[in-house]
């Protein structure tokens, strides 16, 4: 049982971290794509919304996975 609960928690890391990843491997490679998201008042509003959508994903999947 354990292994399945490190494994789910793995997977709960791995799909948290990588649209961070992702993002900022974008930035770095191509920063006038991700420039309007900083500089641009609808740009703020997506980013809060994603960080809110990501950190609500990331609960469901931790209390998906939790051992009773």
């Amino acid at each position: 049982m354990l292994a399945a609960t490190a494994q789910s928690r793995a997977s709960s890391v791995i799909i948290t971290l990588l649209p961070l990843a992702v993002a900022t491997f974008g930035y770095f490679v191509l920063p006038d794509y991700f420039s309007p998201l900083f500089t641009n008042f609808l740009g703020w509003v997506i980013l809060i919304f994603a960080a809110l959508l990501l950190g609500t994903g990331t609960f469901i999947i931790r209390r998906i996975t939790a051992v009773q």
